[in-house]
């Protein structure tokens, strides 16, 4: 059964008890997002029907891995390597192991600086050349993560294997360091305050003086904009170079305060094929120094 992820957790809950499904493949914050919100109303979900989740699209972090397992009482977890340019590229034998790659359609290469190979046990960038894009060519398309290559699968002779994948960089915003995944992460972190975000995105501009300035755009259904500003300081402030750079109470912080935007549902993807987690607009016209918010 193919579901909306803005579905209520009604509907969530009448899927589970009417159809009593198994097996589930989605990205993990969506279960993660359904279990915050159904511990907020007191709900178990630890004896559900679902036995065995597939996922993708994000990483499981922390102790994310536990509370999904846990939370929904599955017997197994595993996780892919899957894209929107590429699809799906491998998966996980064994819960939180490595990634078996599909060698027989992707060609994934790990490189170091130089653009060379890197040994097994090392880490680097993931070039892709993809034999299964009919309709577009992807060759050693650096898609923007790093992985630790591990050589020959010991299970599957014929197949690589990788493992620690994350993405090569992030966001910097004067100092101040922030990693794709931490973004990826925000929407799941707003949640769980009470805040649903179907996605955010962070931007850096120049104010009038020439610094740095943060920007944070959230896409949420919820029609209190002035909590939801409140709650996205309070993800951001997550961040220890972030809390230190804005939020130190020095009388002159080495960042100005962020501008929050909030947008309807759909307005900040705008149709958008993928959504980029940071965008860099310090070529554009500088802003003021003034705390100001996109009002839906």
């Amino acid at each position: 059964m193919v579901g909306s992820t803005r579905a209520p957790l009604e509907e969530h809950l009448r899927v589970l008890e009417e159809h009593r499904p198994r097996y589930s493949c989605t990205s993990p914050h969506v279960y993660l997002n359904l279990l915050a919100t159904a511990h907020e109303r007191g709900v178990d979900l630890s004896r559900c029907s679902l036995e065995y989740y597939l996922g993708g699209g994000a990483p499981l972090l922390g102790d994310d891995y536990t509370r999904l397992k846990d939370g929904l009482g599955l017997r197994r977890a595993a996780m892919t390597y899957v894209s929107n340019e590429t699809g799906l590229m491998g998966a996980q034998r064994v819960d939180g192991g490595p990634y078996t790659l599909f060698d027989d359609d992707y060609l994934i290469e790990v490189l170091d600086d130089h653009g060379h190979h890197v040994a097994p046990g090392e880490r680097g960038r993931i070039a892709i050349t993809s034999f299964a894009a009919d309709a577009f060519p992807l060759i050693r398309y650096l898609i923007g993560d790093a992985a630790t290559y591990l050589g020959r699968d010991p299970t599957f002779p014929n197949a690589t294997s990788i493992a620690e994948i994350g993405r090569t960089a992030g966001g910097i915003i004067g100092g101040a360091k922030i990693s794709f995944e931490e973004i990826g992460r925000m929407p799941h972190e707003m949640s769980l305050r009470g805040v649903p975000a179907l996605a955010v995105q962070l931007a850096r501009r120049k104010t009038v003086d020439g610094r740095d300035q943060l920007i944070m755009r959230v896409e949420s259904p919820l029609e209190d904009v002035a909590h939801t500003t409140e709650v996205a300081l309070a993800v951001l402030r997550l961040n220890h170079h972030l809390e230190e750079a804005l939020f130190s109470g020095d009388e002159n912080p080495l960042l100005p305060l962020p501008l929050i935007e909030v947008y309807r549902p759909g307005e900040l993807r705008n149709g958008q094929f993928k959504l980029p987690a940071f965008v860099d607009e310090s070529h554009l016209a500088p802003i003021g120094d003034s705390a100001e918010r996109h009002d839906r």
